[in-house]
């Protein structure tokens, strides 16, 4: 039974899947592709960050998404994919469109307020951003327990003289 390689198939797709410890999680999503004269009996699934080819990975013969763990990073990923039959390897698919490896930023910590005339300054160190670009990343504090507010600086105003406030920050 005359065969050709399986032809490179369209593009995989990509979405976010929950967190796996501290590393992200991506379902990689492909159309099987033609397999030009014989049964597709297994596959290779490139991972890149960046232009770095960072890991290859076998998905089963059938198989048309693998779940795929990638460390955090400000770097977007990208995933192609190509298919073996008995004539051989095909060519691999375009990349993916990229998509970064983020999870929820960390905890703010080491939080001091120092208290002033109807204020309060304060001071933490921030959590890792895992992923996250700086400027994608927003603060919000809360006075005893009260409802979350928009954190822009570090000076919390317009508070009363003689009253004990409670600060927290996320």
């Amino acid at each position: 039974i005359p065969a050709g390689p399986p032809l490179a198939a369209a593009a995989p797709t990509t979405q976010e899947l929950a967190p796996v410890g501290n590393q992200a999680q991506m379902q990689v999503n492909w159309a099987a592709p033609n397999n030009n004269g014989d049964a597709i009996d297994s596959y290779q699934l490139e991972v890149y960050e960046g232009s770095a080819l960072v890991r290859t990975i076998t998905p089963g013969a059938g198989a048309t998404s693998q779940a795929v763990t990638v460390p955090t990073s400000e770097s977007a990923y990208t995933y192609r994919i190509r298919a073996h039959n008995k004539a051989g390897w095909g060519e691999y698919s375009a990349s993916s469109a990229p998509r970064r490896g983020v999870t929820a930023p960390g905890a703010p910590t080491g939080l001091t307020a120092t208290p002033g005339d109807r204020f309060i300054d304060i001071a933490y160190t921030a959590g890792s951003r895992n992923g996250a670009r700086a400027n994608e990343i927003s603060y919000q504090y809360r006075l005893n327990g009260g409802g979350w507010q928009g954190l822009s600086g570090t000076r919390l105003s317009g508070l009363a003289n003689g009253t004990n406030y409670s600060v927290e920050v996320r």
